[in-house]
């Protein structure tokens, strides 16, 4: 059974949450990069340029990508010969305090704003932390915990959508509904986006899996099922991508020919049906803590791992 200390766990969140603000994770810039290369408008390629200088200089100066720092979103996986060491003076304490300590204090020294209400509907007052975050916890085999955050504005998450097919409906109706939700999402979700889709399961399970798919890097699929989707293989359900990205890629062609003459790049991921966009920026990074006496594994925004000593 390995231990892993509360501080680590919040030291690490803390680290995560700041650099998901400043430090655009490279499949993102490499494909804006991409995209103003092929871009054959030139204001379109200007805007592009904007983009991946902005996010030099956060990543050089440390500052914000973006003044909305987003709602986190934190995915942990705990091993099940893993526990959490919680703090004597603290008998009562969990896992997810240690996360919303992390998070409260990554938005705080990292100067980011913070734009969490406690209550939605009558005072709307602003918890001044930006916690609670949404914290989804899942059990796995091993002895490792892995955390995964990501920064979610609000621009492209008020644009997400849910539907339930008919048994009736075909794979070409799910994918003409993912692209008119992305195409109703226009300027409002903050493009070019990068598309989560969620097939299966029921109301929740589909939206998670479109959550979850935002993790990945622009360009994979997953390889095998995911825990939570009980469907058809990978090489099936993937059946559908390139139809997919062809016809986002001639709609959002469509539509922005009548506000900036050029073309914009979408870039999709992937019985109920969920869709969940991120914005340009697809902020996310990624952890795997070890306990005190080891350095924290820090992976970095390529998705693959590079050692950090800890605080």
């Amino acid at each position: 059974m390995r231990t892993i200390a509360f501080e680590d766990v919040s030291d690490a969140v803390e680290r995560l949450c700041i650099d998901c603000a400043y430090e655009l994770p490279s499949d993102v810039t490499g494909a804006l990069d991409a995209a103003m290369q092929s871009e054959r408008n030139p204001r379109a390629r200007e805007i592009l340029g904007q983009l991946i200088e902005n996010a030099r200089i956060a990543r050089e100066d440390r500052i914000p990508l973006c003044q909305d720092t987003g709602l986190a979103i934190v995915f942990v996986d705990l091993g099940a010969d893993a526990v959490v060491a919680l703090p004597k003076d603290r008998p009562g304490a969990t896992l997810i305090d240690a996360i919303q300590e992390g998070v409260a204090a990554g938005y705080d020294k990292g100067l980011l704003r913070k734009s969490v209400v406690a209550e939605p509907l009558k005072d709307r007052k602003n918890t001044g932390t930006n916690t609670p975050a949404i914290v989804h916890l899942s059990m796995v085999p091993g002895d490792r915990l892995k955390i995964s955050i990501m920064a979610k504005g609000g621009g492209c998450e008020n644009k997400s959508a849910f539907r339930v097919f008919k048994p009736t409906q075909t794979r070409e109706d799910v994918i003409d509904w993912v692209v008119d939700v992305v195409a109703k999402a226009g300027a409002d979700a903050c493009p070019p986006f990068v598309v989560g889709v969620g097939l299966g399961g029921n109301f929740e399970v589909s939206c998670l899996l479109a959550k979850k798919a935002l993790l990945r890097g622009i360009g994979r699929y997953a390889t095998q099922r995911t825990r939570l989707h009980a469907g058809r293989e990978a090489g099936r359900r993937r059946a559908g991508v390139p139809l997919l990205r062809a016809r986002l890629f001639r709609t959002r062609n469509a539509e922005a020919r009548r506000d900036a003459d050029g073309r914009r790049r979408s870039l999709p991921d992937g019985p109920p049906r969920s869709r969940s966009s991120s914005c340009r920026y697809r902020r996310r990074s990624r952890a795997s803590v070890l306990p005190g006496g080891e350095d924290a594994r820090i992976f970095d925004r390529r998705g693959g791992a590079a050692d950090r000593p800890q605080r």
